[in-house]
């Protein structure tokens, strides 16, 4: 398993962004449109990663744990060439949670990449993650804090949860909203029809 100290948040101004990670990396990263089909499964994170346009990709299974707002993420990734039988497959096995689309550009540094991630029905993040060396996690963690300094990310900033548990969280406040919505305007219905 790959271990590594990861860290994400949103981004308000994408240009400043831009201009920390440069600056910081001293590169113009690479660009990917990725989509991520997530399935259920009893621990964990599984996705699968697939790579626009060319639809190669990876299956990946990741599980994290915190320590403030940097967590721990161990992952497993093997490179998948045939992805819409692997998707139709764990689909049929496994039911599907949902999708994430987004736009990645990646940053690399030795032991750091960065990530700038537009995402689809959610907005624009940054993610960070650290290789974990197991004899110096201490200094992992700090290396973390520091780039999260240089890029000037505040602690309001700083999302603790995967792009898919957002956009639930967001699907579900939309639905409520529209649920109240409804209920309000059934009441006024009811109400002018009893004057």
């Amino acid at each position: 398993m790959h271990q590594s100290i990861v860290l994400k948040a949103r981004v308000d101004d994408i240009e400043q962004a831009e201009n920390a990670i440069f600056d910081l990396t001293e590169s113009l990263g690479t660009f990917f449109v990725q989509e991520d089909v997530y399935f259920n499964v009893p621990n964990g994170n599984l996705k699968l990663r697939i790579m626009h346009p060319n639809r190669c990709g990876q299956l990946i299974y990741n599980s994290l744990s915190n320590k403030s707002d940097h967590k721990l993420s161990e992952s497993q990734v093997t490179e998948v060439e045939d992805v819409l039988s692997i998707r139709a497959t764990l689909s049929a096995a496994l039911g599907e949670r949902g999708t994430i689309t987004k736009k990645r550009r990646v940053f690399t540094m030795d032991d750091v990449r960065i990530y700038l991630d537009d995402v689809d029905q959610i907005g624009q993040f940054i993610d960070i993650a650290v290789t974990l060396n197991s004899s110096q996690s201490d200094s992992c963690y700090a290396r973390a804090k520091e780039i999260r300094e240089r890029l000037n990310i505040s602690e309001d900033a700083v999302v603790p949860v995967a792009y898919l548990d957002m956009m639930m969280e967001s699907l579900s406040f939309d639905d409520d909203l529209s649920s109240r919505k409804s209920t309000k305007s059934g009441s006024e219905t009811e109400s002018d029809e009893s004057v």
